[in-house]
């Protein structure tokens, strides 16, 4: 059930409708949200939703475990933590990664090893690290045990972000399901606006550029050297596009029920370091991976510059192999960390950043380094980045991108570039408070709001592609 199909808006419709009737009493409300939650992920595949239920239920339970054990106890507590970590990432790791590890596996055996064929469960890295994250909380006494049953499978399962995240934290959510969510217009107010952004991303931006990455990248070699670097940028913004636009759905929607869900993006593209493009992309899944894996591991209060560096290593290669499973996410994830580490030991940072040297220094830079990544995470299998290479080294002009998505590359360049400038310059843009402004601003808003609804229903790229973080 994709965001931008006509389905989804008559589920919402009517989910919204039966929400606002019970919305009043918490529990009913809650159950509504639940219920719909459960019926959002069986349109995926209705054989897996015992998985996210299996989460639901052995979380749940090893953290009422927890709360029932004293602190002296710390052997106990730990065997509890461990059934959470083994029985996540064991369903993970089933559903994930074993056809991945017995393919490689097999290429060394002189026997057949047994193979499971399975589908892989739509979202389940995105709800099994979140489930973790909860009870690795508790443990940690970060986080008070959630006794309702209700609740915490409401969190575990809330729909909106359910399959491409943002991967929502246990204490930035529960609290809010402890009142009832109120009804107002700014419900609305809120959701349209964000609703509208993240579907014009998605059906307008990304599935356009999609065409034309799809159509260099299944035959490299056939390509020129033009076609191969617009084919990598138009990639970059595609998948910023794909996955901010779900994001933005999903924040929009989580609004319409009175729920704020954390933001997951912040102006990647006008990073001037490898961290800091880490700071502001996919930060949910960045951040999680430095509280519950790098931080746990030593982090960089290690005595040695090599263990800080493993540190690095490790976290980006899982990271990487998070993405999916094969070798070109862990090469991406090993990139990553290499990166990350050649800085944190080579690269002194700035006191004060200077304007003028990050933008025509820094900044390119870390895009050129920020697009070989993207190569590597964009190609099916590893040897294609070798035909890469050879047709970037045709040096012929001849180019076979539309025009459309030449204004969309043009207008995307340009507008990173206004915000780069506009953050990086320190400058303040301050509205007038006049309320004749405001209520103008507001009125055209809404206007503008309508307008993009209509023009992405309307004029929305007829290939319609799944969202691409669907995949992980």
């Amino acid at each position: 059930m994709l965001f931008q199909n006509s389905i989804f808006l008559v589920f919402l419709i009517i989910v919204f409708l039966l929400w606002f009737l019970f919305h009043r009493w918490n529990i009913a409300s809650k159950i509504v949200l639940l219920v719909a939650s459960y019926v959002f992920y069986g349109a995926w595949n209705v054989k897996y939703i015992w998985l996210i239920l299996a989460s639901t239920l052995i979380d749940y339970f090893v953290a009422l475990a927890l709360g029932g054990i004293d602190d002296e106890k710390k052997l106990k507590r730990k065997i509890m933590l461990t059934i959470s970590l083994v029985a996540n990432l064991g369903l993970l790791g089933f559903f994930k990664y074993q056809g991945f590890f017995i393919q490689n596996l097999q290429s060394i055996m002189p026997f057949d090893l047994p193979f499971a064929e399975t589908i892989l469960p739509v979202g389940i890295s995105f709800y099994t690290f979140q489930s973790m994250s909860y009870t690795i909380d508790v443990y940690r006494k970060k986080l008070p045990v959630c006794k309702s049953f209700i609740d915490f499978a409401t969190y575990v399962s809330f729909f909106p972000q359910l399959v491409a995240g943002p991967i929502v934290r246990a204490s930035d959510f529960l609290p809010q399901l402890t009142k009832p969510r109120k009804f107002s217009i700014e419900n609305i107010s809120k959701f349209l606006p964000i609703f509208a952004i993240g579907l014009f991303k998605k059906t307008i931006l990304a599935d356009n550029l999609g065409i034309y990455v799809d159509s260099v990248f299944s035959n490299i070699s056939a390509h020129s050297s033009l076609d191969c670097v617009l084919a990598l940028i138009s990639y970059a913004f595609q998948i910023y596009y794909d996955f901010s636009g779900y994001t933005d759905m999903a924040i929009g929607v989580a609004a319409l029920f009175g729920y704020t869900l954390t933001i997951n993006f912040n102006l990647p593209y006008i990073a001037t370091s490898i961290a800091d493009f880490w700071r502001r992309w996919h930060i949910s899944l960045s951040t999680w991976l430095r509280d519950y894996l790098y931080i746990p591991l030593g982090g960089s209060k290690m005595k040695s510059s090599i263990g800080v560096a493993r540190n690095l290593l490790i976290t980006m290669i899982l990271g990487g192999l998070w993405h999916g499973a094969a070798w070109n996410f862990v090469v991406w994830g090993t990139y990553q960390g290499v990166l990350l580490t050649i800085e944190r030991f080579f690269i002194k940072p700035q006191k004060k950043e200077n304007f003028w040297f990050s933008l025509f220094f820094r900044w390119p830079v870390t895009m050129i380094f920020i697009l070989g990544g993207w190569l590597i995470f964009r190609v099916k299998q590893l040897s294609d980045i070798k035909l890469y290479f050879n047709s970037l080294l045709k040096f012929n002009a001849d180019t076979t991108i539309p025009n459309v998505c030449i204004a969309i590359l043009i207008l995307s360049v340009s507008y990173t570039l206004i915000q780069f400038i506009r953050v990086k310059s320190e400058k303040v843009f301050i509205l007038s408070k006049h309320p004749t402004f405001q209520f103008s601003l507001g009125f055209a808003k809404g206007v503008l709001t309508v307008l993009i609804i209509i023009y992405s229903l309307v004029f929305a790229c007829k290939t319609t592609n799944p969202y691409i973080y669907f995949q992980f």
